[in-house]
């Protein structure tokens, strides 16, 4: 923006042709961080310019100033240029603010740095004694730092804490800056006059005088109201103190609740917004109770409502509701009649049923994988000794005529026999106690290298990305080894060319490692089937590879995740608990 316009930045003021005859600026902060932004811009251009640059404030502050200066590549050497002084010592020595010896301080700075055509900046924070009247003195010090400016090529930025100084000392100290600045722009200050950067007059001394008078007697009032609504407060403690138990206790109970007057919802606590996943209190307050529940379960839930009004009994339903997301969710209801602010009402508990549903999925998985390794181990000892004979005999037979292409038919039906009897055994096979401390970056980089040849022949390279070189599991390596080798090997078998990434990285007390490939991806249907006992989409797969790599990364007390995108790719996600040492 142009300085001629209505409002700008500090750069652009800085930067422009007005600066040459000096600059004074009041700067109304409201923002710690924006304070130090600021700060840290003009001390930089300052910096950058070969500038004069004295700041004031304190200790504190200005550390932070010299830590965001060095991490931004200034050097010390560089640092020790600007003129520091704490603010308490130039403003406040003995909790007093003295215009004219304050203005004799900055002058005395000021004189010292003086140099033909080279610009002076000032950064000062301004503080008093909060409990004097100083209005005067604040006057009388802005308008000696105004005299001083123009003419000396002299920038002075005066900040004022904007949360803590009263409305009638900014505007008066907008009469003597003229420029205003907010915590991300600048501006003309509207009531800036030369005249009232001079001396002060008789007339303009009593007008600021009476103003400090009247700020005393507000002052006096507000204290006389503060005890008038201290004793009211008193008076209410005991009801208000009463209602806050019942409240906290209902807030604060891990369950979800709400209330409901004529089925309009009129108080609902912390865990109703968190199950609902609403974010305001507008989402939930005046809805109806049932536009929560789907379309097609509308009016189960309306007759139970009705069930609890006529009856004024406790009822108990299960149902799914629909959250603010639109998630369709089970949850028990347990509908209580109550009084509410002295209204007929109903207290609705909502257990949600979530975990308790996924529960009973993992333990009908759990009771199908005991099958399926109960009927493996049986298959497998079964057919396994039978095929040594068989291929043992296939052997004698090729020497004698035979049609070429049914031994080949043979030979490869007994081959993937013999596979699936070996995968099986490993499924069947208990865990094994020889559990060691292992570095997961290690056991993935010996894969790289064993398996990277084979993918260099179909145009494939296998690259790791690790966000640290030490992750330490618990694990068995050589089934940790198989499980990567296994999808990787996936990955390959669904790629022409391109990269697989093998990513680890740290979170928490875990390690969470992802493959990703660029092949061709499957479809939500296929994603949804993954790792189901004989279940493949391979031509001469068997089914049970990925089945395996569950099986071994739940013994790892770990957990598989697939994501997958046709014509982009899939990422497997393997989490493993790290070391506790």
């Amino acid at each position: 923006m142009k300085i001629g316009e209505r409002a700008f930045s500090l750069t652009d003021l800085t930067n422009s042709e007005e600066v040459k005859k000096g600059a004074h600026i009041l700067y109304s902060f409201n923002e710690e961080s924006k304070y130090i932004e600021n700060a840290f811009a003009f001390v930089k251009e300052g910096l950058d310019k070969n500038h004069h640059v004295v700041f004031i404030d304190e200790d504190k502050l200005f550390n932070k100033l010299v830590n965001k200066l060095l991490q931004n590549g200034y050097s010390s050497q560089e640092i020790n240029h600007i003129f520091f002084i704490n603010n308490t010592y130039h403003y406040m020595p003995n909790n007093l603010f003295n215009a004219e010896s304050n203005s004799a301080k900055l002058e005395d700075v000021v004189d010292q740095l003086v140099e033909k055509d080279k610009v002076i900046r000032v950064w000062g924070h301004v503080i008093w004694p909060e409990d004097k009247a100083v209005l005067h003195q604040l006057r009388v010090y802005e308008c000696q730092c105004d005299k001083r400016i123009f003419g000396e090529r002299l920038i002075v930025v005066c900040a004022y804490n904007g949360l803590t100084t009263s409305a009638y000392i900014q505007s008066e100290m907008m009469r003597t800056h003229e420029y205003l600045m907010m915590d991300d722009r600048v501006s003309f200050s509207p009531f800036y006059e030369k005249q009232h950067a001079e001396s002060l007059t008789y007339t303009e001394q009593q007008r600021l005088i009476k103003i400090e008078m009247e700020n005393k007697i507000l002052k006096s009032r507000n204290k006389e109201l503060a005890v008038q609504k201290k004793l009211i407060h008193e008076q209410k403690k005991t009801i208000e103190e009463r209602e806050k138990i019942y409240r906290t206790l209902l807030n604060e109970i891990p369950t979800a609740m709400v209330i409901t007057i004529d089925n309009t919802i009129v108080y609902a606590n912390k865990q109703a917004f968190i199950n609902f996943k609403v974010n305001s209190g507008h989402s939930f307050q005046g809805r109806c109770f049932l536009d929560f529940a789907p379309p097609e379960s509308r009016s189960k839930l309306e007759d139970h409502t009705k069930k609890v009004n006529e009856n004024r009994l406790i009822r108990k339903i299960e149902m799914e509701l629909m959250l603010e997301s639109e998630e369709i969710t089970p949850f028990e209801i347990k509908s209580i009649p109550i009084w509410f602010q002295g209204d007929q009402a109903k207290l609705h508990v909502l257990v949600d049923l979530t975990q308790q549903k996924i529960n009973e999925r993992l333990m009908v998985r759990s009771e199908k994988l005991t099958i399926a390794g109960q009927l493996a181990a049986g298959i497998a000892h079964e057919i396994r000794n039978p095929l040594t004979a068989i291929k043992g005999f296939f052997q004698l037979l090729r020497h004698h005529e035979a049609e070429e292409a049914y031994y080949k038919i043979i030979e490869d039906e007994l081959t993937k026999i013999e596979q699936i009897s070996g995968e099986l055994l490993i499924l069947a096979k208990p865990h094994s106690d020889a559990l060691k401390k292992h570095n997961i970056t290690t056991i993935i980089d010996s894969i790289i290298k064993l398996l990277q040849p084979q993918a260099s022949l179909i145009g494939v390279e296998i690259l790791s990305e690790f966000k640290e070189e030490e992750m330490h599991i618990i694990c068995e390596d050589s089934k940790i080894k198989q499980v990567f080798i296994n999808l990787i090997k996936n990955s390959m078998e669904t790629m022409d060319k391109g990269r697989i990434t093998i990513k680890a990285a740290r979170h928490l007390s875990q390690t969470i490692i992802q493959v990703v490939d660029e092949g061709k991806g499957m479809s939500p249907a296929i994603v949804e089937k993954i790792g189901t006992p004989f279940f493949t989409t391979k031509e001469k797969g068997t089914g049970l590879g990925l089945f395996i790599c569950h099986k071994i990364v739940e013994e790892h007390h770990g957990s598989i995740k697939v994501d997958s995108a046709e014509g982009i790719g899939t990422t497997f996600t393997i989490t493993l608990p790290l070391c506790k040492t």
